[in-house]
C-alpha cells in the first residue's frame, strides 16, 4: 500500500497540495539547468529568449509569492524535499499561523519541526528583504544554539534556489547584508539560566528606517524573535520580552514574537503563558489543537497521535516523529511523563509525576457543594513570607447533596453503598482568595479579624503560619480577638485520621505537618471520595492549581514527605502561598470536631426532619434561610431535584 498517496488523500488542500507538486517540480527542472521548462511548469507566461531571461523570471516569480505571502510554495521553489519537506499538515498549520498571528507558542511534542519549520518561515521573511529585517534567535542552550537554530537558518539562506547577497559570521553568529545598518540582519542571543531580566531583546522593535515605502509594512522595518526550547528559559526571558511586545501592531505583521518549547511542566512560565482558559484539562487533549490565551497568545499544539507517521504506523515523512519512538514513551503500555511531553504535547498530570494533586483531579473539583443546612465557615492565612505576599483562603465546610460543576452542570452524589440511590457527604470548598494589603503585623491581623467577622468565622476557626513574621499577627490576634491557632510547617503532625475509613492517623502517614496538611487536601480532593471543592467563583484559582499541581512529595520510611517550601521556591519563581492558606483552611476544618469527609459518607436524613428545620440547599452568594419552608422554596429545590431517599 502507497501510504503517501493515502495519507495525502486526507490533505485539507487539495489546490495547494497540487500546487506543491508542480512547485516542486519546477525547481528539480531548474536545478538541472532546464530554466525554461521550470518557468512554463511554474506558469511564467510570455516569450523566454533564453535561459537565463527564464532564470530571472523564475526568480521574479519566486520573490512574488514572497510579496504575496505565500511562504509555503515560495519554500517548495526555494528548497529541496530532502531538505525542507512541506506536505506534513503540521507543517501548513505552522505557516499559517505565522503568517496570521503575531505572538504565537508552537507547543508540542518531540520530532514534529516546531523549530526547524519555524527557522524556514523566518529565513524566508530575511530573504524577502534582506536589508530590512531583523531576526533574532535565541536559546539557553549554547550546543542548541549552534548545532540546532544557527545551523538551519544559515543552511536556509545559503541553499536557497535563489540567495540573498549577504555575508556570515560563524563566529559570531551572524548574517548581515553587505553596508546593512547594524539594526538589520539575523542575530543570535544565548541566554543565562538565572531568574533575573537579562536584557538582551529590550528595544528590539520595529524602526521606521526603509528608504523607499513598503506596500504592506509602509516605512517600517520588519523584526522576528524566535526563541528555542523556552521552557528552559528563566523567568527574565518572559519579562523582557515585555519590551517588544508592546510595539506589535495587530495587522501590520511588523513584530512577531515566535516561541517553541516541550511542555514539560505545568510550572515554566511558558507553559503556564500557554494554559487554555479553563486549564489543562485532560479529557480535552484530543480536541484542544489550537487556541488564544488571556494574554492574547496564540498557541498551535502539536499532537504526536495526529501525525501522519503515527496515525498510519508507517514512516511517510523520514526525519519526523515515527510510530515506534511515540511507543516507547509508554512503559507496558502505560502513559508516562514522557509520552505526555513529547509524544502528545501536553503537560503531564499529576499521576504521571510524584504531585501533590493531580491536575484532572483539580479540574474535577472546580464546583460549588449544594449543602443542606448550616455550613462552618473555615479561614487560614499565610504570612510567613510578608515581604511577598500574605494571603487568606475563606472557605465553608458542611454536609451537601451534590454540586454545581464549573460549566454549571448539576450533580448528584451517588451512593456509594446502594446502587442507583443518592447520598450526602461532608465537604469542605473554598470560595475566596484574599491578597492582604497591610504590611505590619498589627495591620495583618485586624484585616484577618475584619474579614472572619465579616463572613462569621469564630476565632478557633481560623489557622495561622506563625513562622518569621506570623508569630506577631497570631500572638496580637490571640490577645485581641480569640483562640486562632498559629502553626510551624516543621512541627509533627496531629494524631487525627484524615478520612473516616483510615486504619491510621496522620502522623503514621505523613512526616510533618505541612505534609499532612498538603496530603489531607490531596485525599480529600480526590474524586472518589470528593471532599474538596475549589469555587468557579474563587479568584485565584490558576496560581492555586499551578501550586498544587507542581508541588512534588516523596515517600520516607513508608511516609509522605511533601517537598519543602524553600525547596519549591528554588524550582518556580513565586512562592505557594495561596497553596500554604488553602491547606491551612482545610486544617482548621478536619482539626476542630467537625465529621470528617469519607468514601462512604452518611445516609441523607428524613426529608420531614430537614423541612422542620427550615433546611435548604446552599450556594457561594445565598444566605441560609431558617424556619419553615414557604412554596416559592419548596417550587426552588424542584429544578436541582431531591434525593431518591427523601422523595419517598
Amino acid at each position: 500500500m502507497d501510504y503517501l498517496k493515502l495519507a495525502l488523500e486526507h490533505y485539507p488542500d487539495k489546490a495547494l497540495l497540487e500546487s506543491l507538486d508542480r512547485i516542486a517540480e519546477a525547481r528539480r527542472l531548474c536545478i538541472e539547468g532546464s530554466w525554461k521548462l521550470g518557468a512554463r511548469r511554474l506558469g511564467v507566461k510570455g516569450r523566454l529568449a533564453d535561459e537565463a531571461q527564464a532564470q530571472a523570471s523564475v526568480r521574479a516569480h519566486f520573490l512574488d509569492m514572497l510579496e504575496c505571502d505565500r511562504y509555503i510554495e515560495a519554500s517548495a521553489l526555494a528548497w529541496s524535499r530532502e531538505m525542507f519537506e512541506q506536505r506534513p499538515v503540521f507543517v501548513k498549520r505552522i505557516f499559517e499561523a505565522l503568517s496570521t498571528k503575531d505572538m504565537i507558542i508552537l507547543l508540542g511534542a518531540s520530532g514534529l519541526s516546531k523549530t526547524y519549520t519555524a527557522a524556514a518561515y523566518v529565513s524566508l521573511d530575511f530573504i524577502r528583504d534582506p536589508e530590512n529585517t531583523a531576526i533574532k534567535f535565541g536559546s539557553v542552550n549554547d550546543t542548541n544554539l549552534k548545532g540546532n537554530l544557527w545551523s538551519n537558518l544559515q543552511t536556509f539562506v545559503k541553499k536557497c534556489l535563489f540567495p540573498p547577497d549577504v555575508i556570515f559570521n560563524d563566529s559570531r553568529m551572524r548574517i548581515r547584508p553587505p553596508n546593512a545598518r547594524p539594526d538589520c540582519g539575523i542575530d543570535a542571543v544565548l541566554f543565562s539560566k538565572q531568574r533575573d531580566s537579562t536584557g538582551k531583546i529590550k528595544g528590539f522593535h520595529p524602526k521606521p528606517f526603509r528608504l523607499a515605502p513598503h506596500p504592506k509594512y509602509g516605512s517600517m522595518t520588519v523584526v522576528r524573535i524566535l526563541l528555542d526550547e523556552t521552557q528552559e528559559l528563566s523567568e527574565g526571558v518572559k519579562a523582557d520580552l515585555g519590551s517588544p511586545q508592546s510595539t506589535i501592531d495587530p495587522g501590520t505583521h511588523h513584530m512577531k514574537i515566535i516561541l517553541t518549547c516541550n511542555p514539560i511542566d505545568e510550572g515554566k512560565w511558558v507553559v503556564r503563558m500557554a494554559q487554555p482558559r479553563d486549564g489543562w484539562v485532560e479529557e480535552r487533549m484530543d480536541e484542544l489543537q489550537e487556541w488564544t490565551t488571556s494574554s492574547g497568545w496564540y498557541v498551535l499544539r502539536l499532537d504526536g497521535a495526529k501525525f501522519e507517521n503515527v496515525r498510519y504506523r508507517k514512516s511517510i515523512f523520514p526525519g519526523f516523529l515515527t510510530a515506534e519512538a511515540y511507543d516507547g514513551y509508554m512503559q507496558d503500555g502505560q502513559p508516562t511523563a514522557s509520552w505526555y511531553i513529547f509524544g502528545r504535547g501536553w503537560p503531564p498530570p499529576g499521576r504521571a509525576r510524584e504531585t501533590v494533586v493531580p491536575s484532572t483531579w483539580f479540574d474535577h473539583q472546580r464546583g460549588e457543594p449544594t449543602f443542606i443546612g448550616s455550613t462552618q465557615g473555615v479561614m487560614g492565612a499565610d504570612i510567613a513570607f510578608l515581604q511577598d505576599r500574605a494571603i487568606l483562603a475563606i472557605g465553608r465546610y458542611g454536609l451537601a447533596s451534590g454540586y454545581i460543576d464549573w460549566s454549571g452542570t448539576q450533580h448528584r452524589f451517588a451512593s456509594r453503598k446502594i446502587a442507583g440511590e443518592f447520598e450526602n457527604r461532608h465537604c469542605c470548598v473554598l470560595d475566596r482568595l484574599i491578597q492582604l494589603s497591610s504590611r505590619d503585623n498589627a495591620g495583618v491581623a485586624d484585616e484577618i479579624k475584619q474579614w472572619a467577622e465579616g463572613v462569621g468565622i469564630e476565632p478557633k476557626f481560623c489557622v495561622i503560619d506563625m513562622t518569621g513574621n506570623g508569630f506577631g499577627v497570631v500572638s496580637h490576634l490571640q490577645r485581641f480577638w480569640g483562640p486562632v491557632e498559629g502553626i510551624h510547617w516543621k512541627e509533627s503532625p496531629t494524631a487525627r485520621k484524615i478520612l473516616v475509613e483510615d486504619r491510621f492517623p496522620a502522623n503514621e502517614q505523613t512526616m510533618t505537618k505541612i505534609s499532612e496538611m498538603y496530603w489531607t487536601v490531596r485525599r480529600w480532593i480526590d474524586p472518589r471520595v470528593k471532599g474538596f471543592f475549589v469555587s468557579p467563583n474563587c479568584q485565584g484559582w490558576e496560581e492555586l492549581r499551578l501550586q498544587l499541581t507542581t508541588r512534588s512529595y516523596k515517600q520516607v520510611d513508608m511516609r509522605i514527605a511533601v517537598e519543602p517550601k524553600e525547596d519549591y521556591v528554588k524550582r518556580f519563581p513565586r512562592s505557594p502561598d495561596e497553596s500554604d492558606a488553602t491547606v491551612m483552611m482545610a486544617f482548621a476544618a478536619r482539626t476542630r470536631n467537625l465529621p470528617l469527609p469519607a468514601l462512604v459518607d452518611e445516609e441523607p436524613p428524613d426529608r420531614t426532619k430537614m423541612r422542620q428545620k427550615g433546611t435548604v440547599f446552599q450556594t457561594a452568594d445565598r444566605p441560609i434561610v431558617t424556619g419553615p419552608w414557604t412554596k416559592p422554596q419548596i417550587n426552588g429545590l424542584r429544578e436541582v431535584r431531591m434525593p431518591a431517599q427523601l422523595m419517598r
